[in-house]
């Protein structure tokens, strides 16, 4: 019996849920990639980061991450030599948390990477702040002032 996979953790969503060729000559085939698979490009291919600082920030070992890269870069090549539309959905994964700190009532809170407000559920201030201190902290979309990306 094979173990159970473990979720990967992701920071970042698609903004657009497919791609499709341009003209009248693409198939109506469609590959898939996951949003665990276009995380680890991301982090490779954007953030530049190697393969053991994506395995702490997706949290899985740095044998899984070589393989999410290797299946995404297969399903890419395979919808742009074949011409097949692209989807982006799916994936065993988890959404990352920040803790919030409120400068206001001085209380903490979870915040999920993809809710857009950054509002204290106590106090409904938006003086509030990000105080994780773990691997996203260079490359968190909320402060660009620490993206690396951004420097």
């Amino acid at each position: 019996m094979s173990r159970p996979i473990r979720p990967r953790r992701i920071r970042h969503f698609k903004k657009y849920p497919a791609f499709r060729p341009d003209g009248n000559h693409w198939h109506s085939l469609a590959v898939t990639l996951t949003l665990d698979e276009m995380e680890a490009l991301r982090l490779k291919d954007l953030d530049k980061l190697s393969q053991e600082e994506m395995a702490d920030m997706m949290e899985v070992s740095r044998q899984t991450v070589r393989l999410i890269l290797e299946r995404a870069r297969e399903k890419i090549t395979t919808a742009l030599t074949e011409e097949y539309i692209l989807l982006i959905e799916g994936g065993n994964y988890i959404v990352h948390e920040c803790e919030f700190h409120c400068k206001n009532c001085e209380k903490n809170f979870l915040l999920r990477c993809d809710d857009a407000l950054q509002m204290c559920p106590h106090c409904s201030s938006r003086n509030t702040y990000c105080v994780f201190e773990g691997p996203c902290r260079d490359f968190c979309q909320r402060y660009p002032e620490h993206g690396k990306r951004n420097e």
